[in-house]
């Protein structure tokens, strides 16, 4: 769902941005992109807007999905101009997202309806991080890089940090 991607549809473009306040601060927990589409015979909001460009499933926050998702649907429901009909198109159907996908509009007494169904890749492991990448790459390949890793630790500290809040993605 890239900003240039998007912008690049024109205005058919529905892009739903969802945020959750906390002490005066708002927090994005979500960001769904869809088009103004005909599929079949209904108007429909459709994502994605054309095939292969990325995959339907909305971007949420995991501890707020479901939160996420009903405000994004809420904005739908009360938008007049807006089709009810959503049109997701691939997306993950034993995937979290779309769990609290199908819990949330069941609450809504709608209903999730698949059309089709296709195989896809995905990568889906047991192991955790460091056992997988010890048996996806062989033993020199990991000496390789542990070599690279205190080449660069030799010019200055080297550390791997995940920020989750606004102020710390903001300050990244």
């Amino acid at each position: 769902m890239h900003p240039a991607l998007l912008q690049s549809l024109g205005d058919e473009v529905v892009t739903l941005l969802a945020w959750y306040e906390a002490g005066g601060v708002l927090q994005l927990i979500g960001v769904w992109a869809f088009v103004l589409a005909r599929v079949t015979l209904v108007q429909a909001l459709r994502s994605p807007p054309f095939p292969h460009s990325y995959l339907a499933t909305p971007v949420v926050d995991r501890n707020q999905a479901e939160a996420a998702l009903s405000a994004m649907l809420d904005y739908v429901e009360q938008t007049r101009d807006l089709p009810k009909s959503i049109w997701l198109d691939p997306i993950r159907l034993d995937g979290p997202t779309m769990h609290a996908l199908a819990k949330v509009v069941s609450a809504r007494r709608g209903s999730v309806r698949v059309v089709t169904s296709t195989a896809r890749p995905v990568l889906a492991s047991d192991l955790d991080g460091k056992q997988y990448f010890e048996k996806a790459l062989s033993s020199s390949s990991r000496k390789k890089l542990r070599q690279h890793r205190r080449r660069l630790e030799e010019k200055g500290v080297l550390d791997s940090v995940i920020y989750t809040t606004t102020d710390e993605v903001k300050k990244a």
